[in-house]
């Protein structure tokens, strides 16, 4: 047998390991709680927040920056690390408590020549690597989520080289943990993993790297397409696991073997499986090779919900279907209370609450609101008295703020976490007004005026500014969970109008972006799982209760306590939502701090185009999502474009893949067509941006040297880029997405419906260009539409539509224009 061997030169990163499974330890739960400085200004951004060191990171640091590491005691190595095509040995994850996770990895390098190597070495952690059985490196930053990296020169003999790697980091919640190594050498090295054959590592590694497969689940299978084929019998394995904070899921897949030379096969998931986002872990075992690569899917709801006209009716409905389907969270205990069922169901979600809430676990502030008001509502009622005791007793227990004392990972800084945060606090006083709340030593007199205080902040920067996770079908649920709950809760009525303002202005710009059941738009804050499955997200099940036309969703954050409230939308927001007595629906309004996200929304019937404009361009991006076109006749139909934040599909960045940008564009929108310039500057990362394109959910696609048509229903998209563009045909990814290579582009988009037939479009727009132009000081881009209307955007923000200047009107503000 031949070892696994990979030629590493000058400027290649080193990824083939073998690695031990992650030795985990809750940390830091001993240790002597302090509190923190409250720096929350109430002055909401978008991406990275410094913060400084949490407690429980301080501690680690101090305890395990300097420590010795015993080479004798290395876990076993047993497991092939997957690259994927990333450059880096990844172990990112989100833990809710703070965890201290080890990893070793181990491989061999053969020179020519003996002498020092040197890589660069990257890492979030910490990290040690010994050559052949002596320590050559420790390099141990761990600043939480920020590569640090330095130079590492290892001596190698010549011949062949044992290298053991050990990797630690400590999990707060959302935790990048990774090393990177680059070789700075002339000299070529050999990577190879011991006791396994060359070819089949190689062979094994191609064809699930190229396995393309659909992430939306409707019949409990997964589907695969393979690019290569495998001699002999494939095993399959593995495991599915719930998303971070939605349902607990663990559950195994059976085994399975897919024969020789298929070129499609599909594997059974657990039927139990119910609508929602799921991780699934397969483990692919050929010739004595196991590789394990993570697939994220969504398991799809079926047809639409009736709609009934009435509201009331709505709202009952969508109470029932979440009390009987659902996810075991908090929101469905709230639907089961109400409707005095299941008791033994309501009294598992609320003891697993409780626990979740007692250790502080990140996210537990958003539960404690709804805990709250089942206690309001329902307190010594329907379950064990004894359960009823211990939801008192975790209510006084909380750490409700960053200045009560503490060691854990919970997240204050958020303006969601914010608001949920001062939420359970002024409820929790307003409920328990004379009890001492034992973390802080305060009455519940004192948490309540302290909570109103800290409210009266927040709605001040949110009335001003909006919010900087605009339009988010993941954040904007965790926002109605506040604001819903101090709308139907909070004594102080002032409280009381400004959450009704507050819910007001998010209903109104969900229902400029709802079209036909889905909640789309751009977003300011979104992940790749819900961009692919609109129908399911929450925020698509508030506009089906508010308006009708959608889907009941499994999701329940805060839908239930709109379906128990009083609060009933506008008119206009129906008018809006479903184009009552319009034709068409163009709106203008501002988000974020400063108002910095300018949003234009522009729909129809059959399809909607959505951008945030002026929006930091050229700055690295986060989790926002500038533009999106949604067409109606089919859910997933949708489409936008962006810069990756990550070599691969299916990551954890922030940015991702699909989700967010590495670097923003400079966008304009004219009511029903966009433009985008990207410059990646001088290195970028990943030196192109691209169309997402779900060709199994769209009618006709055409790609051309320049242009991509689309058509879904009745309704179209034309995509152009300034360079060509090329549409992928292998790896996971083939078929469904749009590259244009080159730091400096421009993307042009425009969407309708259909007066004529699709064909003349398509014949009429190929006759047109995007002129990108470089000349002086500014990049411009400029297309002239078969209507011969120009469409001119330069880098620095200024845009001509027929040579007249074309501007984000200036009188634009939080409360949408609405046209």
């Amino acid at each position: 047998m031949q070892n696994a061997s990979w030629k590493i030169n000058q400027g290649d990163t080193l990824t083939r390991f073998l690695v031990s499974q992650p030795i985990q330890r809750r940390f830091g739960q001993f240790e002597d709680h302090e509190t923190m400085v409250d720096r929350v200004q109430y002055k909401f951004k978008n991406g990275f927040v410094d913060v400084g060191d949490l407690p429980c990171r301080k501690v680690f640091w101090q305890s395990m920056a300097n420590r010795t590491v015993n080479l004798a005691d290395k876990a076993p190595t047993e497991l092939v690390y997957f690259a994927n095509g990333s450059h880096k040995v990844d172990f990112s994850g989100f833990i809710h408590i703070p965890t201290h996770e080890q990893r070793w990895a181990e491989t061999l390098l053969t020179v020519a020549e003996a002498g020092e190597y040197r890589f660069r070495l990257s890492t979030c952690g910490g990290v040690r690597i010994w050559v052949n059985g002596k320590l050559a490196s420790t390099f141990t930053p761990f600043q939480r989520n920020t590569e640090q990296q330095t130079e590492v020169a290892l001596p190698l003999n010549a011949g062949t080289n044992e290298i053991v790697v050990h990797a630690e980091e400590l999990y707060e919640r959302d935790t990048q943990f990774l090393f990177e190594l680059t070789s700075l050498d002339p000299r070529t090295i050999d990577a190879s993993l011991a006791k396994l054959d060359s070819e089949n590592v190689a062979t094994l590694e191609s064809f699930v790297s190229q396995l393309a497969f659909e992430m939306n689940v409707a019949d409990h299978k997964l589907y695969f397409d393979c690019a290569s084929q495998l001699q002999g019998q494939l095993d399959i394995s593995g495991v599915v696991t719930g998303m971070s904070n939605e349902e607990e899921t663990h559950e195994r897949v059976s085994p399975q073997v897919i024969e020789e030379g298929e070129a499609h096969f599909s594997v059974n998931l657990p039927t139990s499986l119910k609508p929602a986002h799921y991780s699934v872990a397969l483990t692919f075992l050929w010739q004595g090779v196991e590789i394990t690569r993570h697939f994220g899917i969504n398991i799809m709801p079926g047809e639409k919900a009736p709609s009934s006209i009435s509201l009331s009716k709505r709202k009952m409905d969508a109470l029932y279907y979440t009390a009987n389907d659902g996810m075991d969270i908090t929101g469905k205990l709230l639907a089961l209370l109400e409707l005095d069922q299941h008791p033994d169901k309501a009294a598992s979600i609320l003891n697993r609450t409780l626990q979740k809430i007692s250790v502080r676990e990140d996210c537990s502030d958003f539960w404690m609101v709804s805990v709250l008001w089942a206690w309001h509502k329902h307190r010594y009622t329907q379950l064990p008295e004894k359960l009823w005791d211990r939801t008192r007793s975790s209510i006084l227990g909380y750490r409700y703020w960053l200045d009560e004392p503490g060691n854990d990972s919970m997240w204050f800084w958020s303006e969601n976490h914010v608001l949920c945060f001062h939420v359970s606090q002024l409820l929790a006083g307003q409920f328990f007004p004379r009890e001492q709340f034992l973390c802080s030593g305060r009455t519940g007199q004192q948490q309540q005026k302290i909570a109103t205080e800290r409210l009266h902040c927040w709605f001040d920067h949110i009335l001003e500014h909006g919010l900087t996770e605009w339009n988010s079908s993941c954040y904007y649920p965790i926002d109605y969970i506040g604001l819903f709950a101090l709308y139907e809760l909070a004594e102080c009525a002032s409280i009381r109008e400004k959450a009704k303002v507050v819910i007001d202005r998010l209903m109104l710009m969900g229902a400029l972006h709802y079209q036909d059941g889905v909640a789309g738009g751009t977003m300011g804050r979104v992940y790749e799982k819900e961009l692919m499955a609109n129908e399911m997200t929450e925020l698509a099940g508030f506009g089906h209760v508010a308006w009708g036309q959608g889907w009941h969703t499994r999701m329940c954050a805060s839908l239930p306590m709109f379906c128990l409230s009083q609060y009933q939308p506008s008119a206009l927001t129906h008018e809006v939502a479903t184009l009552t007595g319009r034709e068409t629906v163009e709106a203008y309004y501002t988000q974020g701090m400063d108002r910095c996200a300018k949003v234009t929304a522009w729909k129809q019937q059959g399809v909607t185009l959505s951008c945030v404009v002026d929006h930091h361009t050229g700055q690295p991006g986060h989790q926002q999502h500038v533009l999106d076109v949604q067409f109606a006749h089919n859910p997933k139909a949708r489409l936008w474009i962006n810069h990756p934040g990550e070599d691969v599909p299916g990551g954890d960045g922030r940015p991702s893949y699909w989700a967010g940008n590495g670097i923003l564009p400079r966008v304009m929108q004219h009511q029903h067509s966009a433009m985008m310039v990207y410059d990646l500057g001088d290195a970028p990362r990943l030196a192109y941006t691209h169309l997402y394109l779900p060709a199994e959910s769209l009618d006709e696609i055409v790609v051309d040297s320049h242009w991509c048509f689309v058509r879904s229903g009745q309704a179209y998209a034309v995509i152009g880029a300034s360079s060509p563009i090329e549409l992928v045909e292998s790896g996971i990814t083939r078929g469904r997405e749009v590259r244009c290579y080159g730091a400096k582009t421009a993307w042009h988009v425009s969407v309708g419906t259909l007066n004529g037939d699709f064909e003349s479009i398509i014949e009429k727009w190929k006759q047109q260009t995007i002129v990108l132009s470089d000349e002086g000081t500014d990049l411009t881009a400029t297309v002239a539409s078969p209507q011969e209307q120009t469409f001119t955007l330069s880098w620095s923000g200024e845009c001509y539509i027929n040579d007249k200047p074309w501007l984000f009107p200036e009188n634009a503000d939080v409360n949408p224009i609405v046209k």
